[in-house]
């Protein structure tokens, strides 16, 4: 399920490029990371916005294990395959993180912060609802 609205995107503004697909891919890429001596697969997508900057977003899946405890590797992952990237957002489908937002800014170090949607918008990333 692709996680950015393509419509949403104003004339004047272009639209982000998928990096790890065609832009009209429906499906997800999956993207391996061992965790705990497991490889866990998590669906990913890469973009690249008008700016030169990159975002991926990874959804956390149900018997995974979870992006809150698999972050550095998930992060590590990421980069390995498509290098230094502007931000990593998490996508919580269920809800886990809050009951107002299911995306956050991953940290590297751990942890994460809520969206600025705004900022993403301004570069054309329209993050789907729920926000």
């Amino acid at each position: 399920m692709v996680q950015v609205d393509l419509a949403k995107v104003p004339p004047h503004t272009p639209p982000p490029q998928r990096r790890d697909a065609r832009d009209d891919d429906p499906n997800p890429t999956y993207l391996e990371v061992e965790t705990y001596g497991h490889v866990q697969r998590y669906p990913i997508e890469v973009w690249r916005v008008s700016n030169g900057d990159t975002y991926a977003i990874v959804t956390d899946v149900k018997n995974n294990t979870s992006l809150a405890n698999a972050q550095v590797r998930v992060i590590e992952a990421i980069q390995s395959r498509w290098g230094a990237l502007t931000r990593v957002i998490e996508y919580w489908p269920d809800g886990f993180i809050d009951r107002h937002y299911r995306q956050v800014h991953s940290q590297s170090g751990g942890g994460g912060l809520a969206p600025n949607y705004q900022e993403l918008d301004a570069c054309g990333l329209y993050l789907k609802p729920p926000r």
